[in-house]
């Protein structure tokens, strides 16, 4: 091993993307978030936590349980 500080990991970016298809407008969005290391684990909590009770894999907003 080389002498040195240890090695910095760098962030990941996490896209995804969503197109409709409408009469009046169809519309695209393409987004991404850009995460440190240390934060991955409990941004992937906060996002299963928008699952509600659905006993789903993946989270679509179009079905998620509207919170008041």
């Amino acid at each position: 091993m080389l002498p040195g500080p240890p090695p910095i990991t760098p962030p990941t970016a996490f896209a995804d993307e969503s197109f409709r298809e409408d009469p009046n407008e169809d519309f695209y969005v393409l987004a991404a978030a850009v995460l440190e290391v240390q934060a991955q684990q409990s941004a992937r909590e906060l996002m299963r936590g928008l699952l509600g009770s659905r006993r789903a894999t993946k989270l679509h907003w179009h079905e998620t349980e509207r919170q008041s």
